[in-house]
């Protein structure tokens, strides 16, 4: 009843309009390709988002309003941009451009299937700078996505309610319309109206904060770097800190798991070293919280500046707890540092690429945990954990490669799959071996700095890789890194290298096919790959050089190696570098 009290107070006349292309001829009744995209005549700029989240049982709503200075590219008669699950209060809604020209909308249409609201006008759109009003209500949900409510109970029984967000990779436009693509950076500020009894964290440091009326108060937040909508954060909790010496990484929890976050804060101190080191670039916030929550559909989410954690990927009880959830509080906190760079810092284009995310992310939690954790041998863990668990879940008939075109919103939760988090790190540290580490720094280096505050896409990847290995010494006249790569990243499955030894002369032959289950009877796919192909021999026991001997290309039917004595044993793919490839020799 609270809630219909709330709708009624805003005087919403939000009507729903779903309009879907229909394909021209009258007797064709299926429905044409939906464009799941964005116009790319208007740019978003800043917003400033205003929030009043009801964290009372009965009333779980949130009012929000929204000023969003926008830039129109090109001249238009209609705005459009994302939203879900909102509810407008349409006379309230505005746009004014740069010489305090106030244009009304004349509709608020909105589609269904794209989640796109447009906003079309009498008058044409110039070009130039404009200031768009929307005010909103929402739900705090319970379902963990989007601006959502949670709870845990406390030490003295008692049940305590939270609002959090997770807006990876499309719930932004749940918590504020906007332009809920990855490549549509701007910058933002947060400011929130809550209970003095709460406290108020989002991305950026506590600008102001200001009483109000009935024991609330206002707390606003700086302004952030230009960033996507999907790392936008805040939370509205009783939870208490837990600052380290100069209170740039501080740590955020209910009373009772305080004393069990020590342990993740030291990995994620230590993180930020060594991934500042290797980088030679810093996280570019001026300082990063870590909060708990209760329930969170990840593991954890590497909001800028705000790491949002599952509370069992966040607590170490040292006198309690298992190696294993040692391992797994310390892998998360790695893995979520190394986001305030893939991810944060450079950004996906496009939700197709956001292996260079997930990959990178994965590929430096292993990178960092060994750094600090010597005697725990996690690249070997790697090979065994990460890269064979992939090597199996990969010959699933329906497995999709690594990047593949996405649209709406079912295919985007796709790519945060098996491949993203086990396939690309493991190609990855597969490139990292065909170059060497040091090119490999390198390159990485040249693509962070190339493309801070942007976004990226996989050829960015591959361009400052090849820029850092044609500057280097390391042979690589035979191959392209874009060729190369993209037979990993664009092709399902993995190929099966065959070895047959002459062992009276002790030739090698080597070829290579798609690999195929024994219990599967359908066709089998007919792709190649680059793969590189390393050996150590008895006469030569050198496990230690990974830079590819030969190459197996996809035009090659075969390829011979000579001169290994026949009475040498041979070992074939030094340290597993070859990723999903199965040698299986045959004699």
């Amino acid at each position: 009843m609270a809630f219909l009290k709330i709708l009624a107070n805003v005087g919403l006349l939000f009507t729903v309009v779903t309009t879907l292309p229909i394909d021209g001829d009258s007797g064709n009744n299926s429905i044409a390709t939906i464009n799941y995209r964005l116009p790319d005549n208007v740019v978003p700029v800043h917003y400033n988002i205003e929030l009043i989240p009801y964290i009372v049982e009965n009333n779980f709503t949130f009012d929000g309003k929204s000023y969003i200075t926008i830039e129109i590219c090109r001249a238009t008669r209609d705005l459009s941009l994302h939203m879900l699950d909102l509810m407008i209060n349409e006379t309230a809604t505005s746009l004014v451009d740069s010489d305090t020209v106030i244009y009304t909308p004349i509709a608020h249409n909105y589609d269904n299937e794209t989640e796109i609201l447009t906003l079309p006008f009498d008058d044409e759109l110039s070009i130039g700078i404009y200031n768009l009003t929307i005010q909103y209500v929402g739900i705090l949900n319970n379902d963990l996505y989007g601006f959502f409510r949670t709870s845990y109970v406390n030490e003295n029984g008692n049940k305590v309610w939270l609002a959090a967000s997770h807006f990876e990779p499309t719930w932004a436009r749940r918590a504020f319309p906007c332009w809920d693509e990855p490549a549509l950076k701007a910058t933002f500020n947060i400011s929130i109206k809550h209970h003095r009894n709460y406290t108020a964290v989002s991305n950026m440091p506590i600008l102001d904060q200001s009483d109000d009326e009935d024991d609330t108060m206002w707390t606003h937040f700086d302004t952030t770097p230009l960033m996507s909508t999907y790392l936008v954060a805040f939370v509205v909790s009783d939870y208490v800190q837990i600052p380290n010496e100069d209170k740039t990484l501080n740590m955020w929890c209910r009373s009772a798991l305080a004393r069990h976050s020590k342990f993740a804060q030291e990995i994620a101190l230590k993180a930020r070293e060594i991934l500042t080191r290797y980088t030679n670039t810093t996280v570019k916030v001026p300082k990063m919280d870590h909060l708990a929550v209760p329930q969170l559909t990840a593991g954890a989410m590497e909001n800028w500046g705000l790491i949002i954690y599952n509370e069992n990927n966040f607590a170490y009880n040292e006198k309690k707890d298992t190696r294993h959830q040692k391992m797994r509080v310390a892998i998360t906190a790695a893995h979520e540092m190394a986001h305030q760079w893939f991810g944060n810092v450079v950004s996906p284009r496009w939700w197709s690429h956001v292996w260079l995310n997930e990959g990178f992310a994965s590929f430096f939690e292993e990178y960092v945990i060994d750094e600090i954790f010597k005697d725990w041998r996690i690249m070997d863990f790697f090979v065994i954990e990460t890269q064979q668990s992939a090597l199996q879940i990969d010959i699933a008939r329906n497995m999709k490669p690594i990047t593949f075109e996405v649209n709406q919103r079912k295919e985007i939760n796709s790519l945060f799959s098996d491949s993203s988090y086990g396939k690309a790190p493991a190609i990855l540290r597969m490139l990292q071996h065909i170059v060497t580490p040091d090119v490999f720094r390198n390159g990485i280096i040249k693509y962070l700095h190339k493309h801070q505050f942007s976004t990226a896409s996989s050829d960015d990847l591959w361009n400052a890789l090849q820029a850092a290995l044609d500057e280097s010494d390391i042979s690589h006249n035979s191959y392209k890194l874009k060729e190369v790569m993209d037979s990993w990243l664009k092709q399902r499955h993995y190929p099966v290298v065959r070895v047959n030894r002459n062992w009276d002369t002790g030739e090698i032959t080597l070829t290579q096919e798609h690999f195929r289950s024994k219990n599967a009877s359908e066709r089998v796919d007919s792709d190649k790959w680059w793969i590189p192909l390393t050996f150590a021999t008895q006469t030569n026991p050198d496990f230690s050089n990974t830079l590819p001997t030969y190459w197996l290309r996809p035009q090659d039917k075969n390829i011979t190696i000579e001169g290994i004595d026949p009475n040498d044993w041979i070992i074939v793919n030094v340290q597993q570098i070859g990723k999903y490839t199965l040698y299986v020799v045959k004699i």
